[in-house]
């Protein structure tokens, strides 16, 4: 595979996103995870890659950055990925408000749990 310039290589992944969503499938936006969600603007990325990776893989990074190709075999794969990272955000999003709760609770019971009653910068009042 002959590489193009950084610059070509910029030029090229920036046409080939012409038109891309946040939200959509990529190849390559970072180098370890062959395809992921997008989520941010392609630019964000490439101007990362430009003023923050070592010049020598610029080029390359450029090149495997891409909106995925719309491959037959891989549509349901694709699909159980999205769908697990939406059950994934909800289970966050339950699990966020669970601790809260539960912060909650011992902030109502802390006197009885430490023998001592809540004050904001609690910390303060015992130094």
């Amino acid at each position: 595979m002959k590489l193009g310039t950084i610059e070509q290589e910029a030029a090229e992944c920036r046409k080939a996103f012409e038109g891309a969503r946040v939200g959509g499938l990529v190849w390559f936006c970072h180098h370890e995870i062959p395809a992921e969600v997008l989520i941010e603007a392609p630019e964000a990325r490439i101007s990362f890659i430009l003023n923050h990776k070592n010049k020598s893989q610029q080029a390359l990074r450029l090149r495997l950055f891409r909106p995925a190709k719309d491959i037959p075999a891989l549509r349901p794969l694709a699909e159980a990925y999205y769908q697990a990272g939406k059950a994934k955000t909800q289970a966050y999003e339950a699990y966020k408000q669970a601790h809260e709760a539960y912060n909650q609770a011992i902030l109502q019971h802390f006197e009885e749990i430490f023998g001592v009653p809540w004050k904001r910068n609690i910390f303060k009042t015992f130094a």
